[in-house]
């Protein structure tokens, strides 16, 4: 009787810890972005250019030692490219804007740049977090 309690105590002890490791690499995807009210943020005219605003979700996503493994950060409403309209404007601000008709990664400050006032209900309800500033 005694070694068959052991045998299952162990067996549930194993199964425990092996439901453990598949959680642990399960992908959890987090559809974020940087919010912006139109015409909030003039030109630096002069200040240095900046590194901060909406590189927070790059920033999160690339820092391992803080991001749980599998979270993957990502904007469902990122466009595919730079717009030759917007390249100034990202330009202006940040570092790093590619050319116009670009490619955006999750690198790039447009990626992860929405305007508020061209959002959408169904846009909102597409993200699961956003940063207002």
């Amino acid at each position: 009787m005694k070694r068959l309690l052991s045998i299952i105590i162990l067996a549930v002890t194993t199964a425990v810890a092996v439901a453990q490791q598949g959680n642990a690499f399960r992908t959890v995807n987090i559809r974020a972005a940087y919010l912006h009210l139109d015409r909030d943020h003039l030109p630096t005219g002069g200040l240095p250019k900046s590194r901060m605003a909406p590189f927070v979700w790059f920033n999160l996503d690339s820092n391992l030692s803080v991001k749980p493994a599998g979270w993957n950060f990502y904007n469902p409403l990122a466009p595919g490219w730079l717009d030759a309209s917007e390249r100034t404007f990202f330009d202006d601000r940040f570092f790093g804007t590619p050319a116009a008709q670009s490619p955006v990664n999750k690198r790039t400050a447009r990626y992860w740049w929405l305007n508020v006032a061209e959002l959408t209900d169904n846009d909102f309800a597409q993200l699961d977090v956003a940063i207002l500033q």
